[in-house]
């Protein structure tokens, strides 16, 4: 199976390195490589993984039976208008990125009327703890036999729903919980962090909830929040669209693109050093560099 990665960052090179592990010829395009300032490294990163770097959009999908689309959120309905016209009839699209079901659909409707399939999926956990078995939820009409296939891959996949939305729905509402959470931390961190304070607050948790470790946890959250702030932020912009279309007042999903937002507005993450100890130190230490800066 010719498959191209498009968007080759944290997820893609993942899933690329499965695929050609498993007999696939695998392709990768990202819009890095548009930008001199990154576009050898980034090739270069493809290449290291045996993954052929593709010269252009048009050239990553014209001849893909399977084109992964792992990008960010507001690239999702962009990376499939600049394929649509390249794209062979009959070809498959899977979208893997975390977007509200409306955006889902503008990514099908841009591609469908090419005679491409489309299967919509999410990753259900973070692609860096769980790799290549990271579980992966699809809907779509074909996503029952696109499971199947990929499972064959190596992958953890499953058809939850024949209708498009049930997916993305899971997913956008499951992280309102784990973003939310980030925010909290980086929120109650920084101001505990003005006086020190940060480990009683921790040990109170600890005490309350013995069954974490409540420094791992908060540090590993704050490390995520701080190192893909701008991913989460416009993540959580899908979910406040969708919780608005489902009729609920989006007073806390609001609050959380607020603070993903702050995070990478100071850029928090590039305080953090190369091999992180994932402490909350190192985020507190972050955000004090964050002011110098």
């Amino acid at each position: 199976m010719n498959i191209t990665i498009i968007g080759f960052g944290e997820a893609g090179p993942v899933f690329g390195k499965q695929f050609l592990d498993n007999g696939a010829s695998v392709t990768a395009w990202d819009k890095l490589q548009l930008d001199s300032a990154t576009a050898n490294q980034q090739i270069a990163k493809t290449q290291s993984l045996g993954i052929r770097a593709a010269a252009s959009m048009h050239d990553a999908v014209s001849s893909a039976e399977l084109i992964v689309s792992t990008v960010t959120a507001s690239q999702a309905p962009v990376a499939a208008e600049q394929a649509a016209d390249a794209l062979m009839k009959g070809c498959h699209w899977l979208d893997l990125n975390s977007v509200s079901p409306a955006t889902k659909r503008l990514v099908h409707d841009s591609i469908a009327h090419k005679g491409v399939l489309f299967t919509e999926g999410v990753a259900m956990d973070t692609v860096p703890s769980k790799g290549a078995q990271v579980p992966l939820i699809f809907c779509g009409p074909e996503s029952m036999s696109l499971s199947q296939t990929l499972n064959k891959f190596g992958l953890n996949t499953r058809s939850v729903s024949a209708e498009l939305g049930a997916a993305s729905t899971t997913k956008l509402l499951r992280s309102i919980l784990i973003k939310g959470m980030e925010a909290l931390f980086a929120e109650s961190m920084e101001a505990a962090g003005k006086v020190d304070m940060q480990d009683e607050v921790l040990a109170s948790l600890q005490a309350t909830y013995p069954g974490l470790d409540w420094q791992e946890v908060a540090g590993y959250q704050l490390y995520r929040a701080s190192l893909h702030a701008e991913r989460r932020a416009s993540e959580m912009r899908e979910a406040d669209k969708l919780v608005k279309e489902l009729g609920v007042e989006s007073l806390m999903t609001s609050a959380i693109v607020e603070r993903q937002q702050n995070l990478s507005d100071r850029n928090i993450g590039s305080g953090y050093p190369s091999d992180p100890t994932l402490s909350v130190s190192e985020f507190v230490n972050a955000v004090a560099q964050s002011k110098s800066r």
